[in-house]
């Protein structure tokens, strides 16, 4: 027969609210599909989907506590939330902040923070509201600073971050009831490049050459090398080097027909890194281009005065002329 969702008619007052109990009914129901009745604050009504269930004779089901219990853990485990900055860029030798806080209306027990290593992390620093925070390594002790502000802020500061400092950091809050929840903070630590330029003496040609060699030394991520000059037709080829300590070094050489009109002309080279705004810029002049005396000019001055004459002898050149006069005999 068709199920009903509420039939006060038919209802029995149990001994006691909360309690599923059988309802009497003149049509016949076989002794296997018992339908069972919810009686809750006086009003007796069969739970939806609950009157085809099978349960042996006269059992007896309390519902609503187990349903409170249901919601309630639900209602914890959604209300811890904890929150950080991701993945943090800082360079070396400066100080990083690592954020976290956590949203929660539970007691808060303790704050953890760890660093992600192999086999195991390594906790360096735990907090409890009202105490002191504990610095668990020299690590700790040395460079890092709480900065947090109560029970659901753990902020910490690291002072002149290294290279080693590089890696996963955890920040864990423990919540009662709910226990442990933790997030993940990425720290990469750049290293800006040691920028230089080399000019070797070229001498002039027609044909294309390297005139110019930009290395960035060192850096971390690796340095991308651009050029500036005022010649469009250049070219340049890009070599790197990994070192241990994860810096790069990267090597560009300019490729360009090294002309007599090229000597004096200014260029740049401009490293840039990824993760960071302001590019190193390296500024020089092409003076290492050679070429022979282009003009000789002489000029003549009478010094009436004195009785004189004077011979003046000039010519463009790089390296500069050494002048030799003769006299031609004719």
């Amino acid at each position: 027969m068709p199920s009903k969702k509420c039939d006060v008619t038919n209802a029995r007052i149990s001994g006691s609210k909360g309690r599923v109990v059988h309802a009497p009914s003149h049509e016949a129901r076989p002794p296997s599909s018992p339908h069972l009745w919810l009686s809750i604050f006086g009003t007796h009504c069969l739970p939806y989907g609950l009157n085809s269930m099978h349960l042996p004779g006269h059992t007896m089901i309390g519902l609503l506590p187990l349903l409170s219990a249901i919601l309630l853990i639900r209602s914890s485990q959604a209300q811890v939330s904890v929150y950080v900055n991701g993945d943090v860029f800082g360079l070396i030798n400066t100080d990083v902040t690592l954020r976290c806080r956590t949203e929660t209306k539970e007691h808060v027990t303790q704050l953890t923070w760890q660093k992600k290593k192999t086999p195991n992390n390594e906790d360096f620093l735990t907090y409890s509201k009202g105490e002191k925070p504990v610095y668990l390594t020299p690590f700790a002790k040395e460079r890092v600073k709480f900065l947090g502000n109560g029970d659901q802020g753990g902020n910490i500061l690291i002072r002149n971050v290294t290279l080693a400092d590089e890696g996963i950091y955890l920040c864990s809050f423990s919540t009662h009831p709910t226990g442990t929840k933790e997030k993940e903070i990425k720290l990469h630590i750049m290293v800006r490049p040691c920028v230089t330029v080399s000019l070797l003496p070229i001498k002039t040609q027609t044909t294309m050459s390297i005139v110019a060699e930009c290395t960035s030394m060192a850096a971390k991520p690796a340095g991308e090398i651009k050029w500036i000059t005022s010649e469009t037709h250049t070219t340049s080829n890009i070599t790197t080097y990994q070192h241990e300590n994860g810096t790069v070094t990267t090597k560009s050489q300019l490729w360009m027909v090294p002309s007599p009109g090229l000597y004096g002309q200014k260029a740049a080279c401009v490293v840039s890194q990824a993760n960071i705004e302001l590019p190193e810029e390296k500024n020089f002049i092409f003076d290492n281009i050679q070429y022979p005396p282009q003009d000789v000019n002489i000029t003549v001055h009478r010094n009436v005065a004195e009785g004189k004459l004077e011979l003046k002898c000039q010519a463009d050149a790089n390296p500069p002329v050494y002048y030799t006069w003769k006299r031609l005999w004719l």
